[in-house]
């Protein structure tokens, strides 16, 4: 009895010191994955900016395209167009030499370039590389159309090089241009200890986004998170439907001034850091609305097939309008087994869990092992209630990945509006925001806002 006690009492620091060991391992193993993604979305990526997709086709345009159907006013004139709008797939197109004489620039032709000078500014634009150089290089956004021998510029990258907003008037089909009053200041985005991601959900042209005011707003809140450097992501639903209404609204074949509202907004939020990923392709089933119905699994589209087809066609859409897509997220999360190996066919990140694994973190899957499946285990924010979503940040599981997702409509009441007498609209964004409190309780956590092509095998 002496023998077994003395050697229990010899042995137990050894134990003691191997469950010491497991313990720093695994404690080692739970942060490790997390500062390898903190650490590759933090790295040194200060290369020279080359726009990929700008060799990739030149848009052209035929006389179909030239439109009469919209009056722009540049801070409160109309604008006489010498040589046409051109309106191509939902995107406003105005020619630089229109461009020059409406805001005083000089133009220069040097090589590929196109030099406009004007007291002491000076900005490059060079079509064929698809970039512009003002206080730095910056690509556009779409390329640039070529017609007449004349390049035109889309609206959104107009709105960029020259810094100006816009305020839409659907019923009078009526663009107002203002010189941005308002300057953005960037604080740069900070290296904590842990990465968390957040995803703005079912963003599409209808539901809680269907006038002009709504989808300002929604800039707006894209504007909030670039002021802090903040990456975020966009669960878009290309088409929307509601059948019972009557509403098929496709954004690649139904051209209107909504619809180019909408897809300027969306454009808005790409040059401001949003990551957009295809919530399915309509986000319902049958005579289902979009966002309330789902579209795949058992009782809804379940066969591969109708994943195969769906999914293509989501690309395609995205393809048309020149939307780039880096993730794919089932409505609802809703879908089978197999369908999530017809998606992982077509997309390296699919923004929820896999499907038998229901996973916590990255997860690689085991089928092609290049897809990687991103879960969001904090969920999103019920109703109005942002301190259910506060506490399951402070409460997260240590091995959980912080990711959540959030309806950025709910922001709305928060963002006060002021339409001044020349038609700017001016506006006031309340600290107290569902929005704002989240992201302060992430940085107080510890945590840094990645983007999701930042988590790798």
């Amino acid at each position: 009895m002496l023998e077994f006690i003395l050697s229990s009492i010899s042995v137990s620091p050894i134990l003691l010191l191997l469950l010491a060991i497991c313990y720093l391992k695994n404690k080692e193993n739970k942060e490790s994955w997390q500062k390898e993604i903190l650490n590759y979305s933090f790295k040194n990526k200060r290369k020279e900016v080359e726009c990929e997709n700008a060799n990739k086709r030149r848009l052209t345009a035929d006389k179909k395209d030239i439109t009469n159907d919209f009056k722009i006013c540049f801070e409160g004139k109309n604008i006489n167009f010498k040589k046409g709008l051109i309106f191509k797939y939902n995107r406003l197109y105005i020619s630089l030499y229109d461009l020059q004489r409406l805001l005083g620039y000089n133009i220069k032709n040097r090589g590929r370039s196109t030099y406009l000078l004007m007291d002491n500014n000076k900005i490059i634009i060079n079509y064929e590389n698809g970039y512009f150089i003002s206080s730095f290089k910056k690509c556009f956004r779409v390329p640039a159309v070529y017609y007449n021998e004349e390049y035109y510029l889309s609206l959104i990258d107009i709105c960029e090089i020259f810094n100006l907003i816009t305020v839409w008037n659907y019923n009078d089909k009526e663009i107002l241009l203002f010189k941005n009053r308002r300057e953005i200041i960037r604080t740069p985005r900070e290296k904590l200890t842990k990465p968390a991601l957040i995803r703005f959900e079912d963003i599409t042209a209808g539901d809680e986004y269907d006038n002009a005011e709504k989808l300002l707003r929604l800039r707006i809140v894209t504007d909030l998170m670039y002021s802090k450097s903040l990456p975020f992501h966009i669960a878009w639903i290309p088409r929307y439907k509601s059948p019972k209404r009557g509403i098929d609204n496709d954004l690649s074949k139904d051209f209107s001034i909504y619809n180019a509202d909408f897809l300027f907004t969306l454009d808005y939020m790409i040059n401001r850091g949003g990551i957009v990923g295809l919530h399915g392709y309509t986000h319902q089933y049958k005579n289902g609305d979009s966002v309330d119905d789902s579209e795949f699994g058992e009782g809804y589209y379940s066969t591969v097939e109708d994943a195969e087809i769906r999914a293509l066609k989501a690309i395609n859409t995205s393809e048309k309008l020149d939307i780039p897509y880096k993730f794919f997220e089932s409505p609802h999360y809703s879908c089978t087994f197999e369908q999530q190996a017809v998606f992982e066919k077509h997309f390296k990140y699919i923004f929820e869990p896999a499907q038998g694994v229901w996973n916590h973190r990255p997860y690689v899957s085991l089928r092609n092992k290049e897809t990687i499946y991103v879960p969001a285990p904090l969920g999103y924010v019920e109703n109005m209630d942002v301190k259910d979503m506060i506490k399951r940040i402070k409460d997260k599981p240590e091995g959980d990945l912080a990711a959540l997702f959030y309806h950025p409509y709910k922001e709305f009441e928060f963002i006060v509006l002021n339409k001044l007498n020349d038609g700017y609209i001016d506006y006031s964004y309340l600290n107290n925001s569902i929005l704002r409190k989240i992201l302060n309780c992430l940085a107080e956590e510890g945590y840094s806002l990645v983007k999701i092509t930042d988590i790798t095998k």
